[in-house]
């Protein structure tokens, strides 16, 4: 792990980033390797309605089914990672088909914490996941959620 000055992104608090990671201002961290790399974003949203996060999980897959062809979904199921800090934690995967022999993967982490959804994505290609999604899970759990967005910057 190599140590950050603590930075944030939304409610997102980073303190570290794992070997051969860097940092990316409001937006993550990008593995440090040839194309293809991989990435780690870090976003937030509002639950509109209900106090549950399968739902918003749901019209998540139902979104991302429109967008791109064909997804294959794993989940959502119940995770243990940032649930300590969140009122419930959802684990996606999302298979996207191959593009010029290159499949791409997107692990998502949502976690709800009363209205705030937090979402964590890592991209990444098939060949490359055995080899970050340890480094994914480490950064998880040293990610803290803050608890109120910042107020933003004048004029920008």
């Amino acid at each position: 792990m190599s140590t950050l000055a603590a930075a944030r992104i939304g409610r997102w608090g980073i303190s570290s980033a794992p070997a051969g990671w860097f940092f990316m201002p409001d937006f993550g961290l990008r593995h440090n390797v040839p194309d293809p790399a991989s990435n780690i974003h870090l976003n937030g949203d509002t639950l509109l309605a209900g106090d549950k996060l399968q739902p918003y999980v749901e019209a998540q897959k139902a979104m991302l089914s429109r967008q791109f062809d064909q997804p294959d979904f794993a989940g959502p199921q119940p995770s243990k990672l940032l649930a300590e800090q969140a009122d419930e934690s959802m684990l996606l995967l999302i298979r996207h088909q191959p593009m010029r022999g290159t499949g791409v993967v997107q692990v998502q982490t949502y976690v709800r914490v009363a209205k705030w959804i937090g979402i964590v994505t890592l991209t990444t290609t098939d060949r490359s996941l055995q080899r970050v999604r340890p480094d994914y899970e480490e950064f998880l759990k040293l990610l803290t959620i803050l608890t109120v967005d910042p107020e933003p910057t004048p004029g920008a």
